[in-house]
C-alpha cells in the first residue's frame, strides 16, 4: 500500500509544482501571466543599441494583483503604457530595481486596472550582455558591426522558464549607413 499512497501524492503534487515560484526569475505567474508577445525592434549600428517597443498580452490569473512583475538586464526603459481594448493608452508607474549578477533587473509594473495589454518602449545599453557587436572584419558583408548572441558568458541572462513562456511575433529595422565601415 505505500507505493500506492507515495504515487497518489506525487499525482497530486505534480501540478502544484507547475506554479511554485521559479528561483531563476522574478516573475509571478501567479498572479499574471504574459501570453503572447509583440516585439518591434530598431537595430542602431552606431550606437551599438537596440531601440525595442515590446506589447505583451496578459492573462490576470489573482484578481487581487496590483502589478505586473517582469525580468530584464541591461534596459534602458522610456515608457510604460496600459493599452485597453480599444486601444487606448494610458501611462504606467513603473520600478526597476538595481541589477543582480545572475537574476538581471526586476521589474515592477503598477497595474490594479488589469490591463488587457501592456506595452514597454525601451532600449538596451551598449555592453548589454545578450548582445554581441562584431566588427566589420568578423562578418561576411563586412559593412557594419552586428548584434548577435555572445558565445561564452559566465552566466547566461534568466531564460524563460515553462510557466513564464509566451508566443510572440517579432520585427525589426536597421539604421543603414551611406559608406562602407572599415
Amino acid at each position: 500500500m505505500r507505493p500506492f499512497h507515495a504515487l497518489a501524492f506525487g499525482a497530486l503534487a505534480l501540478p502544484l509544482s507547475a506554479f511554485a515560484a521559479d528561483p531563476h526569475s522574478y516573475a509571478q505567474p501567479d498572479q499574471v501571466r504574459v501570453t503572447h508577445l509583440d516585439l518591434d525592434l530598431k537595430v542602431d549600428f552606431p550606437h551599438k543599441q537596440l531601440d525595442g517597443k515590446a506589447t505583451l498580452k496578459l492573462d490576470w490569473k489573482d484578481p487581487k494583483a496590483q502589478s505586473l512583475v517582469l525580468d530584464t538586464r541591461d534596459l534602458k526603459i522610456a515608457s510604460i503604457e496600459a493599452v485597453d481594448a480599444a486601444g487606448k493608452t494610458s501611462a504606467l508607474k513603473y520600478a526597476l530595481a538595481p541589477s543582480d549578477k545572475e537574476l538581471g533587473s526586476k521589474l515592477t509594473i503598477a497595474t490594479p486596472q488589469h490591463p488587457a495589454q501592456v506595452r514597454i518602449v525601451y532600449s538596451t545599453v551598449p555592453t548589454a550582455s545578450g548582445l554581441q557587436w562584431l566588427p566589420p572584419d568578423r562578418q561576411a558583408t563586412g559593412m557594419q558591426p552586428s548584434p548577435g548572441p555572445r558565445p561564452s558568458r559566465p552566466q547566461p541572462p534568466p531564460r524563460p522558464t515553462r510557466s513564464t513562456r509566451a508566443p510572440g511575433y517579432a520585427g525589426h529595422r536597421s539604421r543603414t549607413h551611406s559608406a562602407k565601415q572599415g
